[in-house]
């Protein structure tokens, strides 16, 4: 969204610019603008898209559970037969590595002499990390499950139906 930004209305003005989109869209004290707008297409966006399309949304949330392990929106008009693949392979993947270095990282920390406020902060964020993690790897055997079966969609068949085949990876559903 920023490169958009950039390259739509010049470097020059970049940050002017995402600081009036922030400001659109919530900005809380003391946030940065491109903290508010992450937080917003991560936690807000699709809340918004749903509501504006009647819950026949045209980006689809794949979510991975309570953890927020995993969150990605899809375009129903680029859907193809290997969208699923590439999901679990250029995003899922690649985080779960993520994850493991990170809790990897936090075990390096805990084992050096720091003070015990670090240490109970690095404990509660490995042990995030942690369930994130373990919802990844749960969410990428169902969301394998899904790709191995060749889901195909038809527009034709408008969104509900085709919205409906993907309800085993779409945990934030149309109705939150």
């Amino acid at each position: 969204f920023i490169e958009f930004i950039e390259i739509v209305f010049g470097k020059a003005n970049l940050e002017e610019n995402l600081d009036y989109v922030a400001n659109s869209i919530g900005r809380k004290a003391c946030e940065a603008s491109r903290h508010t707008i992450r937080r917003y297409f991560i936690k807000e966006f699709y809340k918004d898209h749903v509501k504006l399309y009647r819950k026949r949304p045209v980006y689809w949330m794949f979510h991975s559970g309570k953890q927020d392990g995993f969150n990605v929106l899809i375009y129903i008009h680029k859907y193809d037969g290997d969208t699923i693949e590439k999901i679990r392979t250029n995003y899922l993947h690649v985080l779960q590595t993520i994850y493991e270095s990170e809790i990897k990282k936090l075990d390096v920390m805990l084992n050096l002499g720091i003070s015990q406020e670090k240490k109970m902060n690095a404990v509660k964020k490995k042990e995030k990390i942690r369930k994130q993690l373990e919802e990844c790897i749960e969410y990428d055997q169902v969301a394998k499950y899904v790709e191995d079966q060749g889901v195909k969609i038809d527009l034709d068949d408008g969104i509900g139906v085709n919205y409906k085949k993907f309800q085993r990876i779409q945990t934030k559903s149309s109705n939150n």
